[in-house]
């Protein structure tokens, strides 16, 4: 199994679907079929240089298909370690090789040069060989934000992030606006929901306008938007005509959401806004139901994770007392010691930075204060 798996069931089963499109500087498409090709393509360089399957490997494209598909196609052939970094950089010592369309590399190590060639007509390439081991994922923050011990992700918690984001959102096979960074594990994650689901990721410009330009053509129904670039991109929905796109569904995910941006979507611009509680360390765990103005959001627990709220000394509270959040989930990683995350696990519940109480219903409430980690 890889996470590649339930996408290439669908560009054998329906390759001229769409599957991603961006409308920047290189104004590409794929289909189902395209990717297909094109992951088999860069799985069979590292079948080819045989060293490579046992390394780490740093994943660095300026094309946003081409990002996608490199990461895919180390994953379908087994490497060891993928890192993924938003600016570019890799702690030296983690990184034994690199996947870059970039001609112009400053990069140490061995450099697998892809071009948008690899997703051109022609015959698939015989699938890689049986994998050897599980794939382990690092997504890295930008290098200011960097801290040492950035936890691994396996194959396995991977998958499981994304049958989360699949089920926050419904599951369908619809086409989503991506607002979110994709060399970021939010971004990816959702990107490979859409992908698993038979739906098309639509990867977003930045600007609603261009946006909208890109979603008439593909008639994109559902926004996907990283809580800490609404800030950035709330602004150019007010500047902008709507071009007639009115999403069926507008997710807010992260923790780092404002109130007041939220009641001015839902009123101007869709009535089914719902927010996602995410952790860098557990993925997705909770979404709220279709909220009211004016009333307290109230987020669910998806299916596959347990919450419980536990005074100071760990022992559970009753409904409707205020206490610490602990979350359980098949999402979480397993910080190795040494990590900073490594001491916010107990017993495998993850102690999280939120205040709440816990519903009769199960539903749980955030109180005033929360701490940003999005």
């Amino acid at each position: 199994m890889s996470l590649f798996d339930p996408i290439a069931f669908h560009g054998r089963t329906n390759p001229d679907r769409l599957a991603l499109a961006v409308s920047d500087a290189f104004a590409e498409s794929a289909t189902y079929g395209d990717l297909l090709r094109a992951v088999h393509r860069v799985a069979r360089r590292f079948e080819t240089a045989s060293s490579l399957r046992a390394s780490r490997v740093g994943i660095v494209c300026q094309n946003r298909l081409l990002q996608i598909a490199a990461a895919l196609g180390a994953s379908l052939a087994g490497v060891r370690g993928i890192l993924i970094s938003p600016d570019g950089s890799f702690p030296r010592a983690d990184v034994d090789a690199f996947v870059t369309d970039s001609r112009d590399t400053r990069v140490e190590g061995q450099v697998i040069q892809i071009d948008g060639s690899i997703f051109s007509p022609g015959t698939e390439p015989e699938k890689p060989s049986a994998r050897n081991g599980e794939t382990r994922w690092r997504f890295l923050p930008s290098t200011a934000q960097r801290v040492p011990g950035t936890p691994y992700l396996t194959e396995a918690v991977l998958e499981a992030r994304i049958q989360q984001r699949s089920r926050a959102t419904g599951g369908a096979g619809d086409r989503w606006l991506c607002v979110a960074d994709i060399r970021g594990e939010r971004g990816f994650t959702s990107v490979a929901a859409a992908l698993s689901s038979g739906g098309a990721a639509l990867l977003s410009n930045g600007h609603w306008e261009d946006d909208c330009r890109m979603m008439g053509l593909y008639e994109a129904g559902s926004v996907f938007i990283a809580a800490g670039l609404l800030a950035d991109y709330l602004p150019t929905i007010r500047a902008a005509a709507m071009h007639g796109m009115h999403p069926r569904v507008m997710v807010i995910s992260g923790t780092a959401f404002d109130d007041k941006s939220l009641v001015w979507l839902k009123r101007e611009i869709s009535p089914h806004i719902s927010l996602h509680l995410d952790c860098p360390e557990i993925g997705t765990f909770a979404a709220s139901t279709h909220w009211q103005l004016g009333e307290r959001v109230a987020f669910w627990p998806l299916t596959g994770t347990e919450c419980l709220v536990v005074d100071n000394d760990g022992r559970p509270m009753a409904p409707g007392t205020t206490g610490t959040i602990l979350v359980k989930s098949a999402g979480a990683a397993a910080p190795e010691p040494g990590d900073p995350a490594a001491g916010r696990f107990r017993d495998g519940w993850f102690i999280s930075p939120w205040m709440g109480s816990q519903l009769p219903t199960g539903a749980l409430l955030l109180s005033g204060a929360r701490e940003a980690t999005s």
